[in-house]
């Protein structure tokens, strides 16, 4: 998460985000080192998932399951708190847990509608719906 928010803060050529598409990429080599960091933290914190052995934990296998319903739906929550927090005076750090653990939550919320009632957007087909 500290990679990642270095990342954002400091690698600021156009509001704060890296534009792959346009090739802006701000400081070179800051964003290669940033971008080596994130996936060894990544293949870190798989190993360590892995070690810690948690099979029987459903939530993380759901959320494993429906990270592109997650994908999908976490851009525009993560703007209406962005829209929320511009009116609370809250330091960064509070914002940056409070908007992660609610962007979670509702994002998985969503996701639980999207598979239920429109299972087509989530990838799957209704003729397993219409069957059941």
């Amino acid at each position: 998460m500290f990679a990642g928010t270095q990342t954002y803060l400091l690698n600021n050529p156009s509001g704060g985000w890296v534009m792959m598409k346009s090739a802006q990429y701000g400081d070179y080599g800051f964003f290669a080192l940033t971008a080596i960091i994130g996936t060894l933290m990544l293949l870190f914190v798989s190993i360590f998932l892995e070690l810690l052995n948690l099979h029987g934990y459903k939530w993380l296998s759901y959320v494993g399951q429906n990270t592109l319903c997650i994908f999908v739906v976490h851009k525009p929550i993560i703007g209406s708190f962005k829209v929320l927090f511009q009116f609370v005076p809250v330091s960064d750090i509070v914002v940056l847990v409070i908007t992660t653990i609610a962007t979670l939550l509702l994002s998985c919320l969503l996701c639980v509608i999207v598979n239920k009632y429109i299972p087509v957007f989530a990838g799957k087909s209704f003729s397993k719906r219409i069957q059941n």
